[in-house]
């Protein structure tokens, strides 16, 4: 049930700002974000249980996201781990259109993914896979985009809403200091539903709410990413437990 939503070029001092609830099974084992021992221009968490990582952003600006997209669910035949294909482009140095190419070679591979990557300089593309009746490969157009497990041509009501609340605070005048990261951060914290759920399960309940509680299963980490117009970049993780009770902060920053 993840959620990001990427701001691209909306606000005149800060060209990406990036919100993301990494929702996952509180018993799969997880590294929090940091600058990684074995590449240490690489901020971000890793997955202990398959490798790779969800989300992260190097000192150059390189940046990959990825979400599941349970349009194809993982099966037997899925023997690769989507989180690293986050892992080989922040350790990487090729270009983002070469990187997808390959990528969509081995697609069956991996379970359904949605895929982001690219850099502050030259932009980001994205590939899903399956790819439904949208374009699987597409490139990040500057407005606020919202990533969920809900299929593109439908998306669920917490999409809509992180979206327009997004917007609205991103039109609010910036203190010099910049944007708020409490307020932004709050927004991905929301745990009241922002419609009425289709039903009374956990799955309907997660659909129109955006951060998910549970014994089980609810958001692990909640990410904001404000890069500046000079490539410069702060990243804020907030991890939570079973239940949502808070589990620690991580905060990287890298100055030009």
């Amino acid at each position: 049930m993840c959620l990001v939503a990427v701001a691209w070029q909306v606000h005149p001092r800060y060209p990406l700002v990036l919100l993301g609830n990494r929702d996952e099974f509180h018993q799969r084992p997880a590294v929090a974000a940091g600058w990684w021992p074995e590449a240490d221009h690489v901020f971000g968490g890793r997955d202990l249980q398959a490798g790779g990582s969800w989300l992260g952003v190097t000192r150059s600006g390189r940046l990959a996201l990825v979400t599941n997209n349970p349009l194809r669910p993982p099966a037997s035949g899925h023997t690769r781990s989507r989180g690293a294909l986050v892992r080989d482009w922040l350790t990487g140095d090729g270009d983002a259109a070469a990187f997808l190419d390959a990528v969509e070679t081995s697609a069956g591979d991996y379970a359904g993914f949605s895929l982001l990557v690219g850099s502050l300089g030259a932009g980001f593309q994205g590939l899903v896979t399956p790819g439904g009746s949208l374009a699987a490969r597409w490139h990040l157009a500057r407005g606020i985009t919202v990533l969920s497990n809900s299929p593109r041509e439908e998306p669920w009501p917490k999409v809509g809403w992180l979206q327009q609340a997004l917007e609205s605070y991103l039109r609010r005048p910036t203190p010099a200091s910049g944007p708020d990261t409490e307020e932004l951060l709050a927004l991905l914290g929301r745990r009241m539903p922002v419609a009425e759920p289709e039903a009374d399960t956990p799955g309907a309940r997660a659909r129109v709410t955006p951060f998910v509680t549970g014994t089980d299963y609810g958001t692990r980490a909640t990410t904001l990413i404000l890069a500046d117009e000079h490539g410069g970049w702060q990243c804020i993780e907030r991890r939570f437990g079973p239940g949502g009770v808070p589990g620690g902060e991580s905060r990287g920053r890298h100055f030009p």
